[in-house]
């Protein structure tokens, strides 16, 4: 698998849990880059999740921010 279908896999499944806002990007070795602006620490915790659950994801890069209210 490469790492476009695994892109747009992890993008698809973020947009399904309503994060349709968040930058991805995975290089050829697996890795996940989340970029983007979350409500709270819980959402930047559920989506690292997601994406480590990805099939083909190795690991995350965590780049998300928790906006301020």
């Amino acid at each position: 698998m490469n790492e476009n279908t695994i892109e747009q896999r992890l993008i698809k499944t973020l947009v399904r849990f309503g994060f349709p806002h968040l930058q991805v990007a995975v290089d050829s070795q697996g890795v996940a880059e989340l970029i983007g602006s979350v409500a709270t620490s819980d959402d930047r915790a559920f989506v690292a999740s997601i994406a480590s659950t990805t099939p083909g994801v190795t690991s995350v890069k965590n780049q998300l921010r928790v906006a301020k209210p």
